[in-house]
């Protein structure tokens, strides 16, 4: 899913996870380093094969994505965020 929003050329960095939001499916939170709105954001996901099931809340921007020393995205410091 992250690989689908980083497609277009305007998305550099994305980051998607699910959060718990009590019963029921998890909310789908994208954090992108660019400028995109919900709507361009699962439109991209549709072009990218993903089902209409999968679809995102939230889209957040911010100024960069949290590293691990690996170089692999930190999920768990967004998951502590929200």
């Amino acid at each position: 899913m992250t690989d689908a929003l980083a497609i277009k050329n305007s998305v550099s960095s994305a980051a998607v996870i699910g959060v718990e939001k009590g019963e029921g499916r998890p909310e789908m939170v994208a954090f992108t380093t660019s400028l995109i709105n919900l709507e361009e954001a699962n439109q991209l996901l549709r072009e990218a094969g993903f089902s209409n099931l999968i679809r995102l809340e939230r889209v957040i921007k911010k100024e960069s994505l949290p590293m691990l020393g690996i170089g692999k995205i930190d999920y768990r410091k967004w998951q502590n965020e929200l």
